[in-house]
């Protein structure tokens, strides 16, 4: 089953909503000047995919945004959307989110947006839903590698493409380096 991005979605901190719009089905590139936010666009997106670690740059949206979240469009034609708030001041992660799923996502006014679920729920959920099944790897006992399964956030080392990669001769997939 597919998953393709519907928006991107901010919460400022007086509960203003900002939405960057996505046309699933076509390839969508991000244009304009510099310091406007097009960078953290993968960040944010790969923070709602289940990673704890908040790596949003510093500047205007991560001073301003409360809320990140994404509204993802699957193969069946439901939505589901994944919220996570800002970590708290000096913290480095977070793992807390508000998850919706629904034929249709209407966005919620930031005050009914409440952590009620975690990353781990949330690779696990987006995973089923777009057919990776369990598939856990257990190495032989003599190798010194953990056990494997394979999730959602596996995806990520192929679906994001910055301008500093797509300009590498070195790397090939996002976050090699």
């Amino acid at each position: 089953m597919t998953i393709q991005i519907r928006s991107v979605v901010l919460y400022n901190r007086d509960g203003a909503i900002r939405e960057v719009k996505f046309r699933p089905g076509a390839v969508n590139v991000i244009t304009g000047r510099s310091l406007t936010g097009k960078s953290a666009i993968i960040e944010i997106i790969d923070y709602c995919l289940g990673r704890s670690t908040f790596t949003v740059p510093e500047g205007v949206i991560r001073e301003s945004v409360a809320w990140y979240a994404v509204v993802f469009r699957l193969g069946d034609g439901s939505e589901v959307m994944v919220a996570k708030p800002a970590p708290a001041p000096h913290a480095v992660s977070q793992r807390q989110c508000h998850v919706e799923i629904a034929s249709t996502i209407r966005l919620p006014v930031m005050a009914d947006l409440a952590a009620s679920s975690n990353d781990d729920a949330v690779s696990a959920a987006l995973s089923k839903r777009i057919g990776i099944t369990p598939n856990l790897h257990v190495p032989p006992p003599s190798s010194s590698r953990d056990e494997l399964e394979a999730d959602i956030r596996h995806t990520t080392y192929y679906l994001f493409q910055d301008q500093g990669l797509i300009a590498s001769k070195d790397l090939l997939f996002h976050r090699q380096g």
